[in-house]
């Protein structure tokens, strides 16, 4: 799927991995094309946001984020944000996709 969505001028992105996912899959995922990893969202604590940071830069990856929003039964929607800087490498990525 990876390359479908390369193929077609997509940028592609792993969402919300466990870490357990990263350190088995990662490389392989990396080598059929993936250019970001989540490592931006609601409910990581410090350690978490660590290692997607470091995996992320280990693999040349674009560390992205969301919400993980699913339903009003999970919070309010928009209570969660990511401050501008931090979205900027996302964005250079996706005017290069």
């Amino acid at each position: 799927m990876i390359r479908v969505v390369r193929g077609v001028g997509g940028f592609t992105s792993w969402a919300h991995p466990s870490r357990q996912d990263v350190e088995r899959s990662l490389g392989r995922l990396v080598a059929a094309g993936l250019q970001g990893l989540e490592g931006f969202r609601p409910g990581l604590n410090s350690a978490d946001r660590t290692f997607y940071r470091k995996a992320a830069r280990r693999y040349g990856l674009v560390l992205t984020g969301g919400s993980d929003w699913h339903g009003w039964t999970d919070g309010e929607l928009g209570r969660w944000s990511l401050e501008g800087q931090a979205l900027d490498p996302f964005f250079a990525a996706l005017g290069a996709a």
